[in-house]
């Protein structure tokens, strides 16, 4: 209960309130760089956040990441390995957008597209790839809220019946001739 209340606390005085209502939510990429050192990037990797825009024109980034980041902005909130906060367009002007979410659900607000991004972290089972998937499924039901763990577990299951009906197909087909050799020497 203490743990609770000292949240909301927290969430009540960083400087955004996380109530406003969301109108229009982007996802950017950036490179990945290596250990907070913006001059190393590490080549082909690349680091996923949501810029998300409210119904009064504030701008906010949502994103996941690691403890040990080095974020210098005044307003912002975070909870685990997940953060939310207040920029300006120039903030994100190296940032590219790779996917602009569709009609965003009337009364979702920050706080719901923050909470479903979560808050822990795992660098190959909750990430900042699967944050940003969260957050566009929360955002429209319209969107593929499927994570890239997900998908690969499915294109492996399909895959995988592909290749079991193509080798139950080849059986029937090689015992079939086989009965038919037989009938042949008879």
């Amino acid at each position: 209960m203490a743990d609770k209340r000292k949240r909301q606390l927290r969430r009540k005085h960083c400087g955004i309130d996380l109530d406003q209502v969301v109108i229009k939510v982007g996802i950017y990429k950036r490179p990945l760089y290596s250990a907070g050192n913006k001059s190393v990037a590490l080549h082909g990797f690349v680091h996923e956040a949501a810029v998300v825009t409210t119904k009064n024109g504030g701008l906010y980034l949502i994103e996941k990441g690691g403890p040990n980041d080095d974020i210098s902005y005044r307003a912002r909130y975070r909870e685990g390995e997940c953060r939310i906060v207040k920029i300006i367009r120039r903030d994100i002007r190296d940032w590219e957008l790779i996917r602009q979410v569709g009609k965003v659900d009337p009364g979702v607000t920050l706080k719901d597209l923050f909470d479903s991004c979560g808050s822990d972290y795992g660098l190959f089972t909750d990430n900042c790839w699967n944050g940003t998937h969260r957050i566009r499924a929360k955002a429209s039901p319209d969107e593929d809220g499927m994570t890239w763990q997900e998908k690969g577990a499915l294109g492996a299951a399909v895959g995988v019946g592909i290749a079991t009906a193509a080798a139950g197909i080849l059986a029937i087909a090689l015992s079939g001739n086989s009965k038919e050799k037989e009938k042949a020497k008879q």
